[in-house]
């Protein structure tokens, strides 16, 4: 009973801080620039939106996640693909190489 409710608090501090990154101002500053972008600049629209991906990764990478070499490969490489195909045009990003690590609870 009482792994169980420890796995539960566990599981809930990860969606916590998972869904308040999708709240991130950052991130949400890039998703309206992509509403905004018309339909016919699809690359514009696709650099804010994987820019606003980027700061919703470094926002849970900071905040603290189990999922540490996950997030930093997959922000890395949203840097490597906006400095090569974007060329930084829509917004500048840098790469991170540490997480913030959730503390796990020992059962």
């Amino acid at each position: 009973m009482i792994k169980n409710i420890f796995l539960f608090l566990f599981l809930f501090s990860t969606f916590l801080a998972s869904s308040q990154c999708l709240q991130d101002k950052k991130a949400k500053e890039f998703q309206l620039k992509a509403q905004k972008t018309s339909k016919v600049e699809l690359k514009k629209k696709s650099a804010y939106l994987q820019i606003a991906k980027y700061y919703e990764y470094v926002c849970e990478c900071k905040s603290g996640t189990n999922r540490e070499d996950k997030l930093i490969t997959l922000i890395n490489r949203l840097v490597d693909v906006n400095k090569s195909y974007h060329d930084e045009k829509y917004g500048i990003i840098e790469k991170i190489f540490k997480c913030k690590t959730l503390k796990k609870s020992k059962l």
